[in-house]
Order: structure tokens, then C-alpha cells, then sequence
């Protein structure tokens, strides 16, 4: 069996590199924007991009246990083809 034609490997090959650049980028954002709130920012300065890093943190680290899922069930199915 190609690794690339499989379903899962495809998911894992494409979800592992994007949830950990989200998950990179979003907590390096989260942090810029927690220098800006302690340098006294207003308020509304400093929230809805706060939210926006949060939200892509956690969206990568969605896309990262997707990619995971994703491996195991490759290397299952994988295993198993080869046992028949």
C-alpha cells in the first residue's frame, strides 16, 4: 500500500504542519499581546486580537490532535493489511 493514497496518512501529512504552525503562531501573538495589555493598552486595543490568538492556539491544537487520530489509525490499518 502507497502511504500517500491512503485517507489517513493524507489528513496526518497535512493537519501535524498546520496545527503546529497555528499553535506556533498563536501563542507567539497571545504573548505580543500580552506585552501590549502591561504596557496599558486600552482595553479595546488589546482584546479582539488577544481572542483572535487564542482562537488560532487552540484551533492548532484541534489540527494537532486531528493529525495524531489520523497517525494511529494509519499505522493500524497498516498493521493489519500487512498481518493478512
Amino acid at each position: 500500500m502507497r502511504a500517500f493514497q491512503n485517507a489517513y496518512y493524507r489528513k496526518w501529512f497535512w493537519f501535524a504542519p498546520l496545527g503546529f504552525s497555528l499553535f506556533g503562531f498563536g501563542l507567539c501573538l497571545a504573548i505580543e499581546v500580552a506585552i501590549w495589555k502591561n504596557t496599558g493598552l486600552p482595553f479595546w486595543q488589546w482584546f479582539g486580537l488577544g481572542t483572535g490568538a487564542l482562537i488560532l492556539a487552540n484551533s492548532g491544537l484541534a489540527f494537532i490532535g486531528d493529525a495524531v487520530k489520523n497517525r494511529v489509525f494509519y499505522e493500524w490499518q497498516k498493521k493489519n493489511s500487512t498481518m493478512e
